[in-house]
């Protein structure tokens, strides 16, 4: 084991506090959980959006938004 892992383990085990470790459990998933509302609500008025264009028959440009935003990164694993 090198010095520093022994110096890392022997802070992170002294400080140690399970309910605080908890509480911040708690807040992450809520973080997570606004941030994946967040991306569900863009999502949904980006569709919408699409669906105008196609409304008004500007099928070249709903065809450019669909494939940007079939390649941003939030959406590269579900396509997978």
């Amino acid at each position: 084991m090198h010095a520093c892992q022994f110096v890392l383990i022997v802070l992170f085990t002294s400080m140690f506090n399970p309910t605080r470790a908890k509480v911040q459990l708690k807040l992450s998933v809520n973080r997570l959980q606004m941030l994946q509302n967040k991306k569900n609500m863009l999502a949904q008025q980006q569709r919408k959006e699409i669906a105008r264009l196609l409304e008004i028959g500007k099928e070249e440009s709903a065809r450019i938004r669909v494939w940007s935003c079939r390649n941003l990164p939030s959406h590269t694993h579900a396509a997978n």
